[in-house]
């Protein structure tokens, strides 16, 4: 079944009349901010049992005094 006309669907031109420019700026902003905290997350406190419980820059940082 199709979603119903209206609602929160943009319009079929594609045009986004409901968000100013301003606001378009803070979401942009807000949404780079909450990407890269995630990157960093990922690369640099995330713990993965296949590398002895290590994050990521934990086991090359370790791997590498060895080396």
């Amino acid at each position: 079944a199709l979603p119903p006309q209206g609602g929160n669907f943009p319009p079929k031109g594609g045009a986004n009349h409901g968000v100013s420019p301003r606001g378009l700026k803070e979401t942009i902003d807000h949404l780079t901010q909450e990407i890269h905290a995630y990157i960093r997350w990922y690369n640099e406190d995330r713990i993965k049992l296949h590398l002895n419980g290590l994050s990521p820059i934990r086991y090359r940082s370790q791997a590498n005094l060895v080396a």
